[in-house]
């Protein structure tokens, strides 16, 4: 299973300790019904999207990379692969070329923004297969 989650706890305010909660439920349950097969992907800098204008971008900003973290910190100790999607908003790629990664609506990835993602995910599955065919 692959699974991308957090922009809407983001973009709505959820709860740090709702964002954890709810998340550590989901990863449970989807371990057991995936045989340990799960993939986290985290959410993308919502502070980068080009709707959001100063001082929303820095507040955005500021959000995204806390729920990345509370994230990021519940897979490690879960032991399922996460994929990072948080890039600073100097060093953002979506930043550095919004028409090319942001649909119409700016602040949905266009076709490209999710062949991006897509990469970032391959990066780990490959990863993940290299690691469990030198353990075979």
């Amino acid at each position: 299973i692959i699974l991308q989650i957090g922009g809407n706890d983001i973009l709505a305010y959820t709860s740090p300790s709702d964002a954890k909660r709810h998340l550590q439920k989901i990863i449970t349950t989807l371990k057991k019904i995936s045989n340990n097969n799960l993939i986290l992907v985290g959410p993308l800098n919502a502070g980068s999207s080009a709707i959001f204008w100063f001082p929303f971008s820095t507040l955005y900003n500021a959000r995204s990379n806390m729920i990345r973290g509370i994230f990021y910190d519940i897979c490690k100790s879960a032991h399922v692969p996460f994929v990072d999607l948080y890039v600073s908003r100097f060093r953002d790629p979506f930043v550095k070329n919004r028409d090319l990664y942001f649909a119409n609506d700016k602040i949905h990835p266009s076709d490209e923004g999710y062949s991006y993602i897509y990469n970032k995910i391959k990066e780990i599955i490959d990863t993940k297969n290299a690691v469990a065919s030198r353990t075979s």
